[in-house]
């Protein structure tokens, strides 16, 4: 459940505050959550939680005030902090070892359907390894480019 409620409320909520960062960033009124659960079609009652849940655990940053009934909650430019920014993947993870993960995500994402299972090998042979290790691959597969 924890992780069904990141991925279908959490992640949709930090997703919308990064595209549209810069127009919250220049607006002087409040920002009302319902109409962005609405936009988002989500349930106003699990976004109201997750909402409080991201602010207090410093995914967003601004002034946030939490109001009942759910969804008439507010803020004063919300803006993603930098563990936001990398939950939205607008920012890349701070670990070499997740960098290197996402980038091969990615890759697997964007891949035409040829390439996928060239892309889905890597990710399969990296999912047992270790952090320490993966990233010490990444480390050495940038100096290795840079060379």
């Amino acid at each position: 459940m924890a992780t069904e409620t990141w991925t279908r409320i959490a992640v949709p909520l930090l997703e919308h505050f990064a595209n549209h960062e810069v127009e919250y960033a220049a607006r002087n009124d409040a920002i009302e959550l319902g109409p962005i659960a609405e936009a988002l079609d989500l349930d106003v009652d699990a976004a109201e939680v997750e909402l409080h849940r991201l602010f207090t655990n410093g995914y967003l940053d601004g002034g946030y005030h939490p109001e009942y009934p759910a969804g008439t909650s507010w803020m004063i430019r919300p803006a993603l902090t930098a563990k936001g920014a990398r939950a939205a993947r607008v920012w890349p993870p701070d670990d070499a070892a997740d960098a290197f993960l996402a980038i091969i995500e990615r890759r697997l994402q964007e891949a035409p359907p040829e390439q996928r299972g060239f892309w889905q090998k890597i990710k399969e042979g990296f999912a047992g390894v270790p952090g320490s290790v993966t990233g010490s691959l990444a480390v050495e597969a940038v100096k290795a480019l840079a060379s």
